[in-house]
C-alpha cells in the first residue's frame, strides 16, 4: 500500500456477504468462485449504525473526498458469558518461537518495564472479543478468515524455505501480514489518528460553510473552530472503526501483498534468531513518494520483506497474484541486528524471542521507546483540506519536541 495516501473516511462498513464468501472459501470452494461472488458494499450512512449517543453525523466535501464527522461514538456491549478471548497474533504463528530449552513456551519482554518471563502461545497477545466488531454486519466475520489462513501456515513456511512458492502459500503470508496490518490493537491506534484529522478538518470546513451553530453562552458562543483549538471540544475516534474498516479490505491488502515483489530474508545466525512481537509487522519509510515497505518475521530463521507495488493502487484485487515475484536473501549478522531492531521498535509492547541470550534486555532497552506513530499532513485547497497520512517510527510526542524517524 503508499506510503502517502489521501485520507479517506467514509460511510459505515458493512459488507453484507464478508462471511457467507469467506465461509465458503474456507470450506474448500474454487477460488475464482470466491472472487466472482465477493462484493462488499457499504451501506448508505444510518446514524442507528454508527451508534451515535449526541452530537452531530454528516458528511462534507473536503479536497473532494467524502469524510463522515462523527462524535461520541459508541459500540454496543459485548456478551457477558461465553467472551471469546481473540489472538491478534496467531498462536500457529507464535508457536513457531518456542524454545527447545522450554517446554512448549518462549521468551517474552515488555518494552514498558523491560520485565522477561516465559509464556505460552495462548497467554499472550490477546483480548476479549477481539475480533467482534459491531459496525460490521457479521460482527464475527474476520474469524472465518482465519480458518482460511491459520491452517496453512506452517506448510506455507515449508514452500518458502524449499522456494516452492504457490498460490495458496502467498494467499496464507500475506493473509496472515494483512490480518495484523487490519485487527491488531497497534493498528486500530495507528488508524485511528488519521481519522481523527479528518473529523477535525471536517468540523472546521463545515463551521466555515455556516453549517454548524456557535456554542451556548457557557462556552462564550464561540464556534467549533474555537473550540477545538483551544481544547474545549475533543474528537476522539472508536478504534473499533478503523478495525471495521480494516476487516471490511482485507481481501484488497492480501492481494496487494501478494502481488508486490517480495525478499526472503534467511537468518543462519544461530546467536541472533529473528524476534516476534505483538505487532509482527514492521515498518521501513523513505519518503512520501515510496510505499511503506513491510518486514514480517515469521520464524526465528525465516522472515520476509514485502515491497509494495504502487502500481497496484486502487486496481481490482487478484488472488491469483499474477504479479507476484520473490529473491531469496541470505542475510549478514549486521542485517538480521538491524531487522531485529526494527522489530522492537515497531512492538507495540510486547516482544518474543526462542533463546535467552544476555543481550536481549540490553537490545530492547535501547529501542523500548519508539513505535509506530502516524502522521497527518494537511494541506489547504482553499475550499477545504488535503489531508495526506502516512508512518514512521518515532520516539512518542511527549517525549520529545522533535520526535526522531528511523528509515532503513
Amino acid at each position: 500500500m503508499p506510503l502517502a495516501c489521501v485520507f479517506h473516511c467514509g460511510m459505515p462498513v458493512d459488507p453484507k456477504t464478508f462471511g457467507n464468501r469467506i465461509r465458503c472459501l474456507a470450506s474448500g470452494s474454487p477460488l475464482d468462485d470466491f472472487l466472482a461472488n465477493f462484493h462488499p458494499k457499504p451501506r448508505p450512512a444510518n446514524l442507528d449504525a454508527l451508534g451515535l449517543r449526541s452530537g452531530m453525523a454528516c458528511f462534507a466535501n473536503v479536497s473532494y473526498r467524502r469524510y463522515a464527522c462523527c462524535y461520541q461514538v459508541r459500540t454496543r456491549k459485548c456478551r457477558v458469558d461465553g467472551m471469546a478471548l481473540d489472538h491478534y497474533v496467531s498462536q500457529v504463528h507464535l508457536k513457531n518461537f518456542y524454545s527447545p530449552a522450554l517446554s512448549g513456551m518462549m521468551y517474552a519482554i515488555r518494552k514498558s518495564d523491560l520485565k522477561r518471563f516465559q509464556t505460552r502461545s495462548q497467554d499472550v497477545c490477546r483480548i476479549e472479543e477481539g475480533s467482534t466488531n459491531a459496525y460490521l454486519s457479521e460482527d464475527r466475520a474476520i474469524e472465518e478468515f482465519l480458518k482460511v489462513v491459520e491452517p496453512r501456515y506452517n506448510a506455507s513456511l515449508a514452500k518458502l524455505r524449499e522456494n516452492n512458492i504457490d498460490q495458496e502459500c502467498i494467499l496464507c503470508i500475506a493473509g496472515f501480514a494483512a490480518y495484523v496490518v487490519a485487527c491488531s490493537p497497534a493498528a486500530m491506534r495507528i488508524e485511528s489518528g488519521p481519522m481523527k484529522m479528518a473529523l477535525e478538518s471536517a468540523a472546521t470546513v463545515l463551521d466555515g460553510q455556516g453549517l454548524i451553530p456557535q456554542s451556548p453562552e457557557a462556552l462564550d458562543k464561540k464556534s467549533i473552530t474555537e473550540l477545538l483549538a483551544d481544547g474545549t471540544v475533543t474528537v476522539s475516534v472508536d478504534p473499533k472503526y478503523p478495525q471495521a474498516v480494516g476487516i471490511s479490505n482485507i481481501l484488497h491488502y492480501v492481494s496487494v501483498f501478494g502481488n508486490s515483489p517480495w525478499e526472503i530474508l534467511r537468518n543462519e545466525d544461530a546467536d541472533s534468531p529473528f524476534f516476534t512481537s505483538d505487532y509482527p509487522a514492521a515498518i521501513e519509510t523513505f519518503d512520501l513518494n515510496t510505499p511503506i515497505d513491510r518486514v514480517v518475521p515469521l520464524s526465528p530463521d525465516l522472515a520476509i520483506r514485502i515491497i509494495p507495488d504502487i502500481r497496484l493502487s486502487g486496481t481490482k484485487q487478484d488472488l491469483s497474484f499474477p504479479k507476484f515475484g520473490a529473491a531469496l536473501r541470505r542475510l549478514k549478522r549486521t542485517e538480521v541486528v538491524d531487522l531485529n531492531r526494527l522489530i522492537v521498535r515497531c512492538a507495540e509492547d510486547l516482544i518474543l524471542y526462542r533463546d535467552d541470550r544476555e543481550w536481549v534486555k540490553g537490545f530492547v532497552a535501547k529501542n523500548q521507546r519508539y513505535r509506530i506513530e502516524p502522521v497527518t499532513q494537511k494541506l489547504s485547497t482553499g475550499t477545504g483540506d488535503l489531508l495526506v497520512s502516512t508512518q514512521r517510527i518515532r520516539l512518542p510526542d511527549y517525549e520529545s519536541p522533535h520526535p526522531q524517524e528511523e528509515s532503513r
